[in-house]
């Protein structure tokens, strides 16, 4: 059963049960009311009559029914009894063309008893109140017809007086059938406004169902809009947009890693067909008889040593990105930036003289980091310069402190590099446009070819290290490559 369902049906029980009980309360308190209006107009009946009896005992006089009949409403039913029980005469109530019914009185009818003759000598010529006990009774023709009795003992035999109930009946069966309708009615106007209500109340819920829906087949852009809700369907509907952004931004991530993944495995593996093919051709050669020309052999073995160590190098580069990517933690100490950009600059200076470099260092620049790292952050950045710009172009190595942040900048003069290239640079395998010689002697590494890792390295390093790395340049004037670490690293080891 839906919840729309279940709260109408407890509303519907609820309702009924409270209408149930309004309505016996009020039909017997009704029923209580009038019975007791009754029962006090047979006590003053009662009263009367037993006061005449009284009289007449006490001066040794014959009752006399007309007389009886005179101290009471024609509306209330009199029999007199002898004190063997058979009915002296009695006088019916209602109209004389037709009058009611006798009573069909019950062999153990509750009579009040007779005073001693002293307390009626005593009391005579004063009010004397008997106290009888109502009860109802039938009539002996018509099993319709119902009397509210009071029967009282008198000196000479017993009084019974009684009142007609059928208009009691009549108004207590009008009031049945008032309240019977008026229940239905409201019952009905009551499941109709609950309807309402409740769908009216559950239609944020219908459109929350509507919104998974339309998320579960796809659209992740759905949102819950929900008009005229309360404060708890308005918290509800921010909690669940709130996730529903969450998980968006989470997909989207998984689907962009998935395709950088697709990607990069892609990349790879044509970055290593290209040596795997090469040593392959050089295997085929010495195969079909290069081994007899001494010369050739040795320059084949020479390129097989170079795509084996370049083939080494993709594989450790993609090695440590996996591990960057991990977030496996790079090991904290203490190291001088100075004395390793220091130390690679003038390792370049020696294997190649191609590049004129200028250094701009402090006497000393502690921080704590991955000194393995960052040397490889400075390898790579001097490699990409001398490998993109031509012989000669001037390379300058800066080390400089702000109040934020510590800075790395490597800035040459070459050709720079165009908007796509910049807007790519960090990109895993990305190579952009050569404008320099492709002598491999220029770098930094006689074997070293780029594998178009190098600065995606440089950027994963500086993002270990709490850091950021940015690029700069301009068609015809030159690249300025930047690394920025926070200067909170600085300050814990200087103080």
């Amino acid at each position: 059963m839906s919840i729309r369902r279940r709260i109408l049906a407890l509303i519907g029980v609820l309702f009924v049960l409270g209408l149930v009980t309004v309505s016996i309360i009020t039909y017997f308190s009704l029923e209580s009311f009038i019975l007791g209006r009754v029962d006090d107009d047979l006590e003053l009946a009662a009263n009367q009559s037993y006061g005449y009896f009284v009289h007449a005992y006490l001066a040794h006089q014959k009752v006399n029914p007309s007389r009886v009949s005179n101290f009471i409403s024609p509306l209330v039913y009199l029999e007199y009894l002898n004190k063997n029980g058979t009915v002296v005469f009695f006088r019916p109530s209602g109209p004389s063309a037709n009058p009611d019914p006798p009573l069909k009185l019950p062999p153990n009818m509750p009579v009040s008893p007779l005073p001693s003759r002293a307390s009626l000598v005593a009391n005579h010529g004063h009010y004397f109140a008997p106290s009888a006990t109502s009860f109802t009774v039938g009539s002996k023709s018509k099993s319709n017809v119902q009397y509210r009795a009071e029967a009282i003992s008198v000196p000479s035999g017993t009084l019974v007086v009684a009142e007609n109930l059928s208009e009691v009946n009549a108004t207590l069966n009008r009031l049945e059938v008032i309240e019977g309708a008026s229940a239905a009615l409201v019952l009905a106007v009551l499941i109709l406004s609950g309807l309402y209500v409740v769908r009216r109340g559950l239609r944020p819920l219908d459109q929350m169902a509507n919104t998974a829906d339309a998320i579960s087949k796809g659209d992740l852009s759905r949102r819950v809009e929900i008009l005229n809700g309360g404060s708890e369907i308005k918290r509800l509907e921010d909690a669940l947009n709130a996730m529903l952004v969450q998980i968006e931004g989470a997909i989207a991530t998984s689907t962009k890693s998935e395709e950088k993944l697709r990607r990069f495995v892609a990349d790879a593996s044509h970055e290593l067909r290209t040596p795997l093919t090469s040593i392959r051709g050089y295997a085929e050669l010495f195969r079909r008889g290069l081994s007899e020309d001494p010369e050739r052999l040795s320059q084949a073995m020479s390129r097989i040593e170079s795509e084996a160590i370049r083939m080494t190098r993709l594989v450790e580069d993609m090695l440590l990105l996996a591990r960057l990517d991990a977030g496996r933690p790079l090991e904290a100490t203490p190291i001088d930036l100075v004395t390793i950009v220091a130390n690679v600059v003038e390792e370049v200076e020696v294997l190649t003289n191609s590049h004129p470099i200028d250094l701009e260092v402090p006497d000393r620049l502690v921080i704590q980091g991955d000194a393995d790292r960052w040397t490889q952050i400075v390898v790579n950045i001097l490699n990409n310069a001398i490998e993109h710009t031509p012989s000669g172009t001037r390379i300058r190595v800066e080390l400089d402190k702000t109040a934020d942040e510590v800075h790395l900048i490597v800035q040459d003069d070459g050709p720079g590099m165009s908007d796509s290239d910049v807007e790519h640079a960090f990109e895993r395998f990305y190579r952009g446009e050569k404008d320099s010689s492709e002598d491999e002697s220029e770098t930094l590494l006689h074997d070293y070819k780029g594998t178009g890792l190098g600065l995606a390295i440089v950027k994963a390093i500086a993002s270990a290290h709490g850091g950021d790395v940015g690029i700069e340049s301009q068609i015809g004037i030159g690249t300025r490559i930047t690394v920025s670490v926070p200067a909170e690293k600085l300050i814990a080891i200087n103080g």
